[in-house]
């Protein structure tokens, strides 16, 4: 375990968990090692189209991510995991006895979960509502890490 190590999980690594990746990645030193994936990850699959669109709006660009899968070396290398919904936590939980923190309790006022765009309409509002929750959510954290 590296404490200088986050991973952000989600559900296909196409959405949230990624845009949570650029983000850190533009707020931490490169003495950080940030990683992304899924639970259920379809390994090299780009970021949905919606939400590279919602971030590159906010000035971060998705378009060279490739999505991967959750697996046992990068739960072992992280020092600080991720996640966006109490469901992933419970998964990390169980299944690689590690703990894991809500990025939602890191808005004002906090949240359990952060929404799924993969499960919305590609023109629905809270797309662009999840994206600044990401931006908003992940910079705190990183506040909080320098």
């Amino acid at each position: 375990m590296d404490d200088l190590s986050l991973l952000f999980v989600c559900h296909g690594n196409i959405n949230r968990s990624p845009a949570a990746h650029v983000v850190a990645r533009a707020c931490l030193s490169d003495d950080y090692r940030i990683e992304s994936a899924g639970i259920k990850a379809k390994p090299g699959a780009c970021a949905a189209r919606k939400m590279r669109i919602a971030m590159s709006q906010r000035f971060y660009e998705l378009g060279g991510h490739r999505a991967s899968l959750l697996d046992e070396a990068m739960v072992d290398r992280a020092g600080l995991i991720v996640v966006m919904t109490p469901k992933y936590a419970k998964h990390i939980r169980d299944t690689y006895g590690r703990a894991s923190v809500l990025l939602g309790h890191y808005l004002v006022p906090q949240q359990d979960r952060i929404a799924d765009p993969g499960f919305m309409a590609r023109n629905d509002p809270r797309i662009d509502e999840v994206a600044d929750q990401i931006v908003e959510a992940t910079r705190r954290l990183c506040e909080g890490l320098e």
